[in-house]
């Protein structure tokens, strides 16, 4: 009996099955490092806002001290020589 054809089949079909399972395993491996970016950015965004927050907080204070310098830099022109 002649089964070449199926042999030819099947080895056309495992081949098949071996490069699904390859894209497979490469869309996987693509996918962790896409996370692993991800986890990598958001922390850098952490950090960025805690920078701003960091910032915001001492131009609040530079502000406060500069009505402050403000008040007295009027009261010493003003007053007598």
């Amino acid at each position: 009996m002649n089964v070449g054809f199926l042999r030819a089949r099947i080895s056309k079909l495992d081949s098949l099955l071996s490069e699904s399972k390859d894209v497979l395993e490469s869309k996987k491996v693509e996918l962790a490092e896409a996370k692993e970016e991800m986890r990598i950015i958001e922390e850098k965004v952490l950090k960025v806002k805690q920078v701003m927050k960091n910032v915001e907080s001492e131009i609040q204070a530079l502000t406060k001290e500069e009505a402050y310098f403000e008040l007295n830099f009027k009261a010493l022109a003003a007053s007598p020589w």
